[in-house]
């Protein structure tokens, strides 16, 4: 079965995926920073992923940073499961009206993945539960669940 993240060479396609998301100036308990990168390494992809949050007297109760390598075929097991979302070529910016908002939190998510489109999609935590951002919300949480189970 043919793959759609790999070239014809049979080499994964380059990628690179970052994931930025924190929680705005809210109660401590409910902050939190959210980091996630996935490149191309030698092996198969480098998952580098940090969650810092639950801050109690400014001191974070939860703190998970890992540096996981992920061989090539679970490389192209991943990909080819988020490419199943369709995530390439989106592009969303955040509205002006909410741009000058103060108090939220503005989050990121760039995904390349070979000469495809580039997805840029820019959100606050609010938009991940509206009916029309329901597509990049699996994505995002694909995402996360991801670091979460080092993938």
């Amino acid at each position: 079965m043919a793959s759609n993240s790999l070239d014809s060479q049979g080499k994964l396609l380059p990628i690179q995926i970052e994931l930025v998301e924190s929680a705005g100036p809210v109660s401590p308990q409910y902050q939190y920073d959210l980091n996630l990168n996935l490149k191309n390494h030698e092996d198969g992809l480098l998952l580098k992923y940090s969650y810092v949050g639950e801050f109690v007297y400014g001191v974070p109760e939860k703190k998970i940073v890992f540096e996981s390598i992920l061989s090539k075929e679970k490389s192209i097991e991943w990909i080819d499961r988020l490419l199943e979302l369709k995530p390439l070529g989106i592009q969303r910016e955040l509205p002006d009206n909410v741009k000058n908002n103060v108090g939220i939190s503005f989050n990121s998510l760039h995904i390349e993945i070979g000469a495809s489109d580039k997805t840029k999609i820019m959100y606050t935590l609010g938009d991940l539960r509206r009916p029309e951002f329901a597509n990049e919300t699996k994505i995002i949480q694909f995402l996360k669940e991801s670091g979460i189970k080092k993938v």
